[in-house]
């Protein structure tokens, strides 16, 4: 965002000196007709003052059209970011049990902590290499600890991890 405002400040000061180039020069135009100057220096100069206003007022337009934008777009993601923290404070009780009988499937499989954090990981879709470099360990480690939590869950992979407590969330309550 903050490369965004520097760019926004360098376009507006070249707006600005654009647009005073445009009046400099037409008050130039303005002071040279008036002390008698010969017509063809005057209408290059005055074409040249009009092409820089015209130029100055389209850049205003396309500045004002883009901040527009830009405010809506910001609007916009304050909107979602507000949904989303909203959906997190109503589904809270639900993210903590679910956390809590994770971590309780965890304990009776016989994860160790290390394990426990490696399928959190896995659970949560990052890669042996991610993890990893998350927990500063090899990739080859990762691999190995991923292959102790399948043997202990009796699961045959990730995918099948990821189902084992999917499937509960995702069927039909019983009533």
């Amino acid at each position: 965002m903050k490369l965004l405002t520097k760019i926004g400040q360098s376009k507006k000061l070249s707006l600005g000196l654009i647009t005073l180039f445009a009046i400099w020069a037409m008050a130039d135009v303005v002071r040279e007709y008036y002390s008698g100057e010969e017509f063809s220096h005057l209408g290059f100069e005055l074409a040249v003052a009009i092409l820089a206003l015209i130029w100055s007022i389209h850049l205003w337009q396309e500045n004002l059209k883009k901040s527009k934008k830009l405010t809506a777009m910001q609007s916009h993601i304050e909107t979602l970011t507000q949904e989303a923290q909203d959906w997190k404070d109503q589904n809270l009780k639900l993210i903590e049990g679910l956390s809590q009988s994770i971590h309780h499937q965890m304990l009776q499989w016989g994860l160790t902590p290390a394990e426990q954090e490696v399928a959190l990981l896995l659970l949560k879709g990052l890669s042996f290499k991610e993890i990893a470099e998350i927990r500063s360990t090899s990739e080859k480690t990762t691999r190995q600890q991923a292959l102790i939590i399948y043997q202990k869950s009796k699961l045959p992979g990730r995918a099948e991890l990821s189902a084992f407590f999917l499937e509960e969330l995702l069927s039909p309550s019983k009533a």
